[in-house]
């Protein structure tokens, strides 16, 4: 469809148009693959617009396998996204089912791979425009009809790739996944022994737990762009603040602590510069604790249970 059509078809004022940033999608689709990771640990992206989830051993946790579809789907689409999700024994049957299949939603009984593919199209089996177009061209258009020509006359005259996928597909031949990578930030926490209103006794824990963040980076050999602070309130479940940007020019004495707490275990120069010189725009020292002061401000009526630092790479 093309911007003029889109603009045709919705209200006046209702089309944002803004140049395609492939990066940005990719970016967006490991952030949704970190996000999966709740429905089970190995999750892989699957460009463009895809996921894929090793779930063995995982449906057991949601009551099922047709279950854990309706779950996973229904919390992609709580996000705000069209979702279409398929489960099978493979990762190639999967995917063909999920981009391909007639329903929104399918598992795949283990077996039935090679009945259920029969009825998709060749593209299904992520060939290339031109392995794909070739077949066309000869009346192969769905994968059952290759299911019923010799294999060596097909590695010919379409190349291995065809084979190749067809067996990963069926089963025939392993797939591995490249899953994504999640490092574990580092954090430190301290419950008080007691609730507090007192902003001294939190800017000490708070030093204390800047020193030992340090420490746990030191150990690492890296550096925070960013640091976090979580503080548990009551009867407040948990009030956070990220200070990417100063909000606004006035900023509290405590702001100014904890900033000054920050730069002195990462002081500029050493293993820690990078908190301070990455980016200069949003990581200023003593330029980005102005949401401190808000924060802060709600401790006189909900007094501090426990607090939490968290570094960002």
């Amino acid at each position: 469809m093309s911007v003029a059509h889109a603009r045709a078809l919705l209200a006046k004022g209702a089309v944002r148009v803004e140049p395609y940033a492939p990066h940005r999608e990719a970016a967006a689709l490991c952030a949704m693959a970190g996000w999966a990771r709740r429905f089970s640990p190995i999750v892989a992206t699957d460009p463009p617009d895809g996921l894929l989830l090793d779930i063995t051993g995982c449906q057991r946790l949601f009551g099922g396998e047709r279950r854990l579809v309706d779950t996973v789907a229904e919390a992609v689409e709580r996000l705000g996204f069209r979702t279409r999700a398929a489960l099978a024994s493979t990762f190639g049957c999967a995917r063909a089912v999920a981009r391909f299949g007639r329903h929104e939603r399918s598992v795949v009984p283990a077996g039935a791979e090679s009945e259920v593919l029969a009825g998709l199209p060749v593209e299904a089996l992520r060939l290339d425009e031109g392995t794909a177009g070739a077949l066309c061209e000869v009346g192969i258009e769905q994968i059952g009809h290759v299911f019923g020509l010799p294999r060596a006359e097909l590695a010919e005259r379409f190349g291995a790739d065809l084979l190749r996928r067809l067996d990963q597909a069926t089963g025939e031949v392993a797939e591995a996944i490249d899953p994504l990578h999640v490092v574990d930030l580092p954090s430190v926490a301290r419950t008080l022994a007691g609730p507090t209103t007192r902003l001294e006794t939190i800017m000490l824990v708070v030093r204390e737990l800047v020193s030992e963040l340090a420490q746990q980076l030191q150990q690492r050999e890296s550096g925070a762009r960013r640091i976090d602070l979580e503080l548990e309130l009551v009867p407040s479940r948990c009030s956070g603040w990220r200070p990417l940007r100063p909000a606004g020019s006035r900023r509290s004495a405590a702001a100014d602590e904890f900033a000054a707490a920050c730069q002195s275990e990462c002081r500029p120069g050493g293993p820690y510069g990078a908190l301070w010189n990455s980016d200069q725009s949003e990581c200023a020292a003593g330029g980005r604790y102005g949401a401190l002061e808000t924060e802060l401000g709600r401790v006189s009526s909900a007094p501090v249970r426990r607090t939490v630092l968290l570094s960002r790479p």
